[in-house]
Order: C-alpha cells, then structure tokens, then sequence
C-alpha cells in the first residue's frame, strides 16, 4: 500500500526541492521496492548539519558513483547551491512509509517528508490545509531531531520566515496558527493570531454584551408587574392571582 503511494509521489521530481548540485537522492519507498526514481535531490552537508540523526540511522544511505550523464546535466544547471564535481559520489536516502499505513495515511505520511525537508531547505510547505502541515511538520520534526526546544524555535524562526505569520488579509494563516498554536500550546501565537481590529471588536461585543445582560436583569425585576397589576386591568383577585402565578412563572423561568 505505501509503496503505491510513493509511486505516485515519485512520478514527478518536486522542483522546489531538486537542487542540480545536490549529491542526495532522496525516494520515498524502501530500497528495491519501485523503480521509480528519487523524488529530491539534496545536499547531504546540509541534512547532516541539521541535527537529524534519527532520521539518516532509519534511512538507508549509501553512496553510488555519479553517472556521466547526470554529470553533465547537473554541470549545465544553476542551483544556487553549487554543482557536483565531475565523478562525485551520491548517497541515496530512502524514507518509506510505515507499513501498516492505509493508502491516504501514508500520502499524509510522505507529504509531511517532504515537508520536513521544506523546513530544512527553506521552502514553502505543500497540503490541503496549512494548519494540519504545520502540526504534522512539528511532529515530524520530534521525531526526526532529538532536541524538542530546538525544533520549538527553529518552526517559530520558519513561520516568520515563509510569511505564515502575517496574518494581513491572510484569514488561512491565522486559522491555521491558531490551530498550531492550541495543539502545541504556543500562546504567544495564539494571541498574535488576533488581529488589533479583531481584539478591537471583541472587547466591543464583550461591553455590548454586559450591558444588555445588565439591561435585561433590570428588566425581570419587574417583568409584567405593571401591565399585570389591578390599576391596569382591573380584574377580580382570583384572575390577577392566575395572571400573578404566571408572572413568576416567567420570572422564574428566565
């Protein structure tokens, strides 16, 4: 079933995450389990010098020879990140899903690796819903770097970094730092999730709110007393004794 699932994510090469001079080969299916081809192309100085040992002790890294073609592809590319030397070594990681993962949790399963490498590339997260990204990067983070403080302010310092927390015209984003806030208890975001507008107008519907409880509490001091009373409709006692009953009835009741 996972193997499925990394068939289809294998079938394009994420160009975000696909760096000509990258010298790791990232699949997300064990070894010799497809024939599809790497989904990333990495720097594996880089993956190494992000505290991620957990991760690269589960993966099966090892290094192949460059192939002469890819050679001179990658020779005639500008990554940014610098070109493979003519005969260098690649290492290859394969990050399978978990085996008992049904079809759409290992999709999740291999959208959050890939997510996690976002993070550590500096990249803009891919999903449906960037709430649930966000929870399951962190998640991921746990369990892929040792250091839960670490992973804690290296996620904050990539939310400032990808915008996630500007939240100007942005409902999505502070929806979904809300959401990430109150699933790992950062208050600090949760309340810079608020708009000044929105805590504008809560503190508004908050006074509007006393004041109308306040008016209606006077009001049921003396709910029907007057339009019940004998000046008003001169009915017999036992009338105006059924008519009183029923006044503290609704008094009572509200």
């Amino acid at each position: 079933m996972a193997e499925r699932v990394a068939d289809q994510l294998c079938e394009f090469q994420d160009p975000e995450l696909w760096f000509p001079g990258g010298d790791c080969l990232v699949h997300f299916y064990e070894e010799g389990q497809s024939r599809r081809g790497p989904s990333l192309r990495l720097l594996l100085a880089e993956i190494e010098s992000s505290n991620c040992r957990p991760l690269l002790e589960i993966s099966c890294s090892r290094p192949v020879p460059e192939s002469p073609s890819s050679t001179a592809s990658s020779s005639s590319s500008d990554s940014g990140y610098g070109r493979s030397p003519l005969g260098a070594r690649k290492h290859k990681l394969y990050i399978p899903a978990p085996a008992h993962l049904s079809r759409e949790e290992a999709f999740q399963y291999h959208l959050t690796t890939r997510n996690f490498f976002a993070w550590m590339f500096e990249k803009p997260l891919v999903g449906p819903r960037l709430g649930e990204a966000l929870v399951s990067l962190q998640e991921r983070m746990d369990a892929f770097r040792p250091d839960k403080k670490e992973n804690r302010d290296d996620i904050l310092a990539y939310l400032d970094l990808q915008g996630y927390t500007d939240f100007r015209e942005c409902p999505d984003h502070a929806l979904a730092v809300l959401q990430f806030s109150e699933r790992f208890e950062h208050r600090d975001l949760e309340f810079e999730a608020v708009s000044r507008t929105s805590k504008a107008l809560i503190t508004r519907a908050h006074l509007e709110m006393d004041i109308r409880l306040d008016h209606v509490g006077k009001s049921l001091g003396n709910f029907l007393e007057d339009d019940l009373s004998e000046a008003y409709l001169g009915l017999p006692d036992e009338a105006r004794g059924h008519l009183e009953r029923f006044r503290s009835f609704l008094h009572s009741f509200y």
